[in-house]
Formats: structure tokens, C-alpha cells, sequence
């Protein structure tokens, strides 16, 4: 099953990637970016880092399936690198076009009280911006998940969406 999750800046989405990651053995989708790592990011296991004209060549190649610009950075992956069994964070215009790759993908839509995230914004030095806060307004998605609480609390919680999903499913096939 491919997992996309998406959500604000702030709301958990790779802490909970990489749960997943780790406790599902699922494969992690790892963007390309132009924006520079953070202290504890590595190159190939967070993000392929390149360079702006690295970045752009390769979108003119048709390399990336899906991409976006965000806060002057770059992102994008390519469609083979989206397996079956798979999580990915996606901001809400790749989502979108992930949607229509990739229709059996399931989405998760972060959720986290807003004096919270910007603590958590705060806290690691990222720079809050009204683009930021609205694209997510209309995000589609198909389940909306809390991450208020611990790592364990969100994962179990995201555990029993994903149950009740795969019963569903079941339950009209």
C-alpha cells in the first residue's frame, strides 16, 4: 500500500514516516530538494540534496513525476521511486498530482493544534509563512489524523486508522 501524509509544517510528518518506516518495514519515498539539509538530515536517507540548476535540468528532462516549489525550494520525485509498499510525505500540490499517478494511494492529512505546531516551528528554526498555512486548507485527503501526544500515542493511533481502512476494504471487495 502506498501512504502518503501530508499536513503543515510542523505537524509531525516525517517523525511519523519514519515510525512507519521502521515499524511497518516499509520502504521511506525520499524527495529530491534544492533546499540546504538541516543539522540532523543526511543526504540519500532524508533528501537527495542538489542544486537548483541539478533540480531544473532534471524537471526539463521529465525525471520528476511529481514536484513543487515551496519557501523557494524544490521538490520532486519520480514514479518508479513510489512503491507499493511505501509512506511519503508530500506537500498538498503533490499530493494532487500523486492522487492522479497513484489513485490507490491512501492519505493522511496531519493534524496538530496551532500552539503546538508553532512551538514545534519555533523550536527547530523554521521561518512560519501565510503559504505555509493555507495550501493545506483544501488538501484532499482520506483520513485526518492527530499527532497531538507521543511518537508511540500518533503511531498507534495512525496503526488503527490504517486497520479500520484495510477492513473496509475488504468488506466490499
Amino acid at each position: 500500500m502506498r501512504i502518503i501524509l501530508t499536513g503543515k509544517s510542523g505537524v509531525g510528518k516525517s517523525t511519523l514516516q519514519q515510525y512507519i518506516h521502521q515499524k511497518m518495514n516499509v520502504s521511506k519515498l525520499i524527495l529530491t530538494t534544492t533546499r540546504p539539509p538541516r543539522p540532523s538530515e543526511e543526504n540519500m536517507l532524508d533528501y537527495v540534496f542538489v542544486s537548483k540548476h541539478d533540480f531544473d535540468t532534471c524537471l526539463k528532462q521529465g525525471v520528476f513525476s511529481v514536484h513543487t516549489d515551496f519557501k523557494n525550494n524544490s521538490y520532486g520525485f519520480k514514479a518508479q521511486d513510489f512503491l507499493a509498499n511505501c509512506v511519503a510525505v508530500l506537500d498538498a500540490k503533490m499530493v494532487e498530482q500523486a492522487r492522479h499517478l497513484f489513485p490507490d494511494a491512501l492519505v493522511f492529512k496531519l493534524d496538530l493544534p496551532e500552539v503546538h505546531r508553532i512551538g514545534r516551528l519555533l523550536k527547530r528554526g523554521t521561518e512560519i509563512t501565510s503559504q505555509d498555512e493555507e495550501k493545506y486548507d483544501s488538501v484532499s485527503s482520506d483520513i485526518i489524523l492527530s499527532t497531538m501526544g507521543t511518537r508511540d500515542e500518533v503511531y498507534n493511533r495512525f496503526s488503527e486508522a490504517m486497520t479500520v481502512h484495510l477492513n473496509l476494504v475488504k468488506n466490499i471487495i
